[in-house]
């Protein structure tokens, strides 16, 4: 009888299969739900992703550009180049007043932000060759017309819409642009002035030089001069007292 309670209770004891395999699922669902949780308490790797991608383009759209052709700032790309305002305006006025220009040196001058304004044959000559269009602003002053006949088409009425508002965002964008260029130039005049200043400066100093060296050559031939009088007339007194010895 002992045996018997034994025996039962070592089976009461011992697990099912039922039980063995019920433990193993509670577990995973256990093991779920914990992920679940964790994976709600987490942050969203996929927005993450998004806006770590969006900082890349905002760094990538930030990034300051430098003028192709002479090195200052570049306001944007312009005929085709990055390149800064004085460039872009001076391209363009190149190719619509269809300008010729000469070069004083070898056509190997050093265009930069300091010396882009002392020789304008080369400083086009780079426009051209960092790739410049000249179609690009013949383009430009076309659509420009057409702009200006589609507003004298309309016969002066005026309705308030997007695309005028930004049509005059546009003309005001524009008249700045215009400002610059402006400026642009007065700056390439007032450097070549300048220029030319320094150019009169040293003709004049070579001139004094050359003055100086005349008077000092005037001097001295004056002094040779008077040497050979006094010899000469030496040679005439001994020449007379010989004659006058002979007689």
């Amino acid at each position: 009888m002992i045996n018997d309670l034994q025996i039962s209770s070592e089976q009461q004891m011992l697990p099912t299969n039922a039980q063995l395999l019920r433990p193993t699922t509670d577990r995973s669902q256990e093991f779920t739900v914990s992920n679940d949780e964790v994976s709600s308490t987490t942050p969203n790797m996929t927005m993450y992703a998004i806006q770590k991608s969006s900082t890349s383009i905002n760094l990538g759209t930030t990034t300051k550009h430098v003028c192709a052709i002479c090195g200052d700032r570049a306001s944007g790309k312009h005929y085709g180049v990055y390149s800064c305002e004085g460039c872009k305006g001076f391209f363009k006025r190149t190719v619509r007043k269809d300008l010729i220009y000469l070069c004083r040196e070898n056509r190997n001058c050093i265009i930069d932000k300091r010396q882009r304004n002392r020789c304008q044959y080369c400083r086009y000559r780079k426009c051209q060759s960092m790739g410049m269009k000249r179609e690009a602003v013949q383009e430009e002053r076309q659509s420009s017309r057409t702009d200006i006949a589609k507003v004298l088409t309309t016969g002066g009425q005026r309705h308030i819409t997007t695309s005028q508002m930004e049509a005059e965002s546009t003309s005001t964008y524009g008249g700045l642009e215009i400002q610059l260029e402006r400026i642009a130039a007065a700056e390439e005049a007032s450097e070549a002035l300048f220029s030319n200043i320094k150019v009169l400066s040293s003709f004049f100093y070579f001139f004094f030089f050359l003055i100086q060296l005349i008077v000092e050559w005037k001097n001295k031939f004056h002094l040779i001069i008077f040497d050979h009088v006094l010899i000469l007339l030496l040679i005439n007194y001994l020449i007379s007292i010989n004659c006058l010895i002979i007689l």
